[in-house]
């Protein structure tokens, strides 16, 4: 639980400050560009 708290905190805050704004962008289209691919690849092999 106190894990959680700090995370919360880190992504609110420091995230902000540590991270720029192209980082920023990466981060939220990154994962999903990548998530896309692996499922058209999964559902192309079954």
């Amino acid at each position: 639980m106190m894990t959680e708290k700090m995370f919360k905190e880190l992504n609110q805050s420091e995230l902000e400050k540590t991270i720029g704004g192209k980082n920023k962008d990466f981060l939220i289209v990154g994962p999903f560009d990548w998530f896309k691919k692996h499922q058209g690849k999964s559902q192309k092999h079954m």
